[in-house]
């Protein structure tokens, strides 16, 4: 009996020991859990953080429409690196569109793989610093990243067409900044593949998007008067020469409450406007009889679409000048009834501006019969609301 109570107290302590063991392993397991996650959440919110100030950074950008040294055409016009004997040269003019204090950049190509590539494989990295440049259809220097790669051909090499990567790197503040840009290389000295033809299929270069700008605006009167109504036609151009825009939506917005747009809309819409064409918008205003004399200023929010339906936008903005209307008043003294020849009398007179605007040059002639004024009288400028008197 004693020996079976032996048993079953050393049993019990067994199972004790058991359950303490498993309490601290899971307490232990589940606070590395909760450190894992805080981890990963706090990396998280520094990615995120990271990715926003890069967002705000500026970054570089292809100057499309200028030919610089070592270039047949400018890139919106079809520019293709130039292949001459075993070598291939490659030009890529960028920019950085704002003000930047990066001087130089860093420089490197991936070629793509080692199998059937035409190019010959090391180390092209270069730093490349920024360079007042004139390019060969421009009278201005322009400042520029002028990248410039000449990559050997092997022998070996197939005709076709290979694209080419330049990956370019350069700090801004601590953040470490890469851009990439696709160039594509003909090849057409090499050798063809027997029952196959050179792939000579020109590819895509990059082209400017369509814009609408505003020209200019016709009046339908010569002067605005305050308290009136009238027509201003805006003439809006679509300053691409190749590319259509499509879903065509302006808004109009006027900057001062004495001028508004008369009927119920501000936003008028147009289905097309083709490649370097002109459409005219009729806005009708109405000015308010307290306006002031002055320019106004009416602006345009343009939002369309180009050929592929990306989605594009603009602004633009003319102007019109208000005038007052001039109102005058003149008050008289009165004048005795009897006046014997050869009497001189004087007669006080007051002229009123009695509208909003400026008048100038004031004079104020008297004629009566049998009477002769001895002189004109000047009183000059007045202001709006304001007398003069003489």
């Amino acid at each position: 009996m004693n020996c079976m109570r032996g048993a079953i107290r050393f049993w019990i302590r067994i199972v004790v020991l058991a359950a303490f063991f498993f309490c601290i392993t899971s307490s232990i397991t589940t606070t590395a859990q909760e450190m894992d996650e805080t981890s990963e959440k706090a990396n998280s919110e520094q990615e995120t953080i990271k990715q926003e100030e890069i967002a705000d950074f500026d970054t570089l950008v292809l100057d499309d429409s200028c030919i610089y040294s070592g270039m047949k055409a400018a890139y919106k016009n079809g520019y293709t690196p130039t292949v001459s004997g075993n070598t291939v040269q490659i030009v890529l003019p960028v920019y950085f569109k704002n003000d930047s204090e990066v001087n130089s950049i860093q420089a490197g190509l991936d070629l793509g793989a080692v199998d059937d590539s035409p190019f010959d494989y090391k180390n092209y990295s270069k730093t490349v610093k920024k360079s007042k440049e004139k390019p060969q259809n421009s009278k201005e220097e322009k400042e520029v990243f002028l990248v410039k790669f000449k990559i050997g051909l092997n022998a070996d090499r197939i005709n076709g067409i290979y694209p080419v990567v330049i990956k370019l790197y350069y700090s801004l503040g601590d953040i470490e900044m890469t851009q990439e840009f696709t160039v594509y290389v003909t090849i057409e000295n090499g050798r063809s593949i027997p029952g196959q033809e050179a792939q000579t299929e020109e590819q895509p270069s990059p082209t400017s998007d369509p814009r609408l700008i505003v020209v200019k605006n016709k009046l339908s009167t010569d002067k605005i008067l305050s308290g009136s109504d009238f027509t201003d036609t805006v003439i809006l151009k679509n300053t691409n020469k190749d590319k259509h825009i499509q879903n065509i939506t302006v808004t109009v917005s006027c900057e001062s409450e004495n001028v508004s747009l008369c009927g119920e809309t501000n936003v008028f819409y147009y289905d097309k406007l083709e490649a370097d064409d002109v459409l005219e918008l009729p806005l009708e205003f109405m000015v308010d009889e307290k306006a002031s004399e002055g320019k106004y200023i009416v602006k345009l929010f343009f939002s369309y679409d180009d050929p592929q339906a990306a989605s594009l936008s603009s602004e633009g903005e003319f102007y019109f000048r208000v005038y007052q209307k001039m109102r005058v008043g003149l008050e008289t003294g009165e004048v005795t009834e009897q006046i014997n020849a050869g009497d001189s009398i004087s007669l006080p007179i007051q002229v009123m501006n009695l509208g909003r605007g400026t008048i100038y040059n004031v004079r104020c002639n008297v004629e009566g019969t049998g009477l002769t004024a001895s002189q004109s009288l000047f009183i000059g400028n007045l202001e709006g609301g304001t007398a003069g008197s003489g």
